[in-house]
């Protein structure tokens, strides 16, 4: 019988991986946002002192502003914000004007019935 030489076989190195994990520092900021005003008091002034119709709005955004700010919803309170000082400022101006119409309105009654009363004299 013949001899049967065998040739040694070279092992082929098996690349194995292995997953690496690599840990980074995180930084956590936190920052701190100031909530906008609600410009209740305003709102309430101009509800008095005003224009009524006006008032009833501005208080509830006002209100609206407050409510926000506690949901953490600070993008829309500041919205709700800017809503309800624009309204107390064309509620304030419209105010005004009726008030310098009403004065104007008296002082030109005033003086037509002063005329009148010296015309019925004579």
């Amino acid at each position: 019988m013949a001899a049967v030489e065998m040739e040694p076989v070279q092992e082929s190195p098996v690349a194995i991986s292995q997953p690496t994990t690599s840990f980074q520092p995180t930084t956590v900021v936190h920052v701190v946002v100031e909530p906008p005003r609600d410009f209740l008091v305003l709102s309430i002034f101009m509800l008095v002192c005003c224009f009524f119709p006006l008032g009833i709005f501005a208080i509830y955004m006002s209100l609206q502003v407050q409510k926000r700010v506690s949901q953490g919803d600070i993008a829309s309170a500041r919205k709700a914000s800017v809503y309800a000082l624009v309204i107390s400022i064309v509620g304030i101006t419209i105010g005004v004007l009726i008030y310098i119409g009403v004065i104007i309105f008296i002082v030109i009654v005033f003086l037509y019935a002063k005329s009148l009363g010296e015309l019925l004299r004579d």
